[in-house]
């Protein structure tokens, strides 16, 4: 009579299979960032139709493809994939709108706008009221001017400390500094005149006040008119289209 014994090592298997879910969760992440990035082209201003993934009217690294990414938590095993949350004000829920449709408002200055629900009251129609929407979006335009130089004075001094030749200089020779690196511009639709501005946190109200008397100035004040978006979708598309290859990162990943 021959007799035999056998040891189970669960947590050596459980190991196993951890490691390999997650390296095939890894490749099967990018796979699908890979996929959905190539649905978004390029168009300078044409319009994507209804239905069709959206695109993208800017290029390089800030461009609206390269804002989907992917995460894996490896602790419990599961993955991420889809447009990273923009972090401040400005179109902080285009993703969501794009992919399942819904309300949002363009305005004369559509960095700043706010969208209007049935229930709410309130209306963004003095500075006072900027102000308090500034301070609960905890983002705002604390330095804004008609000029790049107007700004960067503004930043070090608040009076007209250097002319526009010596920030050109300074601008050459310094282009990685933090000023130069975050004035951003923007055309007023009205006057036509371009608007250069520093975004910064706000943390207090005389901050919140100050951003939202730059806000009126160069702005006036948001003109608001809701519009309904239909769904653009192109994540959900990348999955179905990507079903099948996803499964075959799993094969054999024990």
């Amino acid at each position: 009579m021959i007799s035999c014994q056998s040891d189970f090592n669960g947590s050596q298997i459980a190991a196993a299979a951890r490691k390999g879910g997650a390296k095939s969760l890894y490749q099967a992440s990018a796979f699908l960032m890979k996929v959905a990035r190539q649905k978004i082209q390029y168009r300078k201003k044409t319009i994507s139709r209804p239905g069709a993934p959206p695109f993208q009217h800017t290029k390089g690294k800030n461009s609206f493809r390269h804002t989907i990414q992917f995460a894996v938590n490896r602790k419990d095993l599961t993955a991420y994939v889809g447009p990273q949350k923009v972090s401040n004000t400005v179109g902080k829920d285009v993703p969501h709108t794009l992919e399942f449709g819904g309300i949002t408002a363009p305005a004369t200055n559509p960095t700043w706008y706010q969208i209007r629900k049935p229930w709410e009251t309130g209306k963004l129609d003095s500075t006072g009221a900027i102000a308090a929407w500034l301070l609960k979006e905890k983002v705002g335009p604390l330095f804004a001017a008609g000029s790049e130089s107007g700004v960067v004075n503004q930043y070090f001094s608040g009076k007209a400390r250097y002319s526009r030749r010596q920030i050109s200089s300074m601008k050459k020779s310094r282009p990685d500094q933090w000023i130069f690196r975050n004035i951003q511009k923007r055309k007023n639709p009205g006057t036509k005149k371009t608007v250069y501005y520093v975004t910064l946190p706000i943390t207090t109200q005389t901050q919140a006040r100050k951003a939202a008397e730059n806000i009126v100035k160069f702005y006036g004040y948001p003109k608001i008119k809701a519009h309904k978006i239909a769904p653009r979708p192109f994540m959900e598309p990348s999955l179905s289209q990507s079903k099948n290859t996803l499964a075959r990162f799993f094969e054999n990943s024990i």
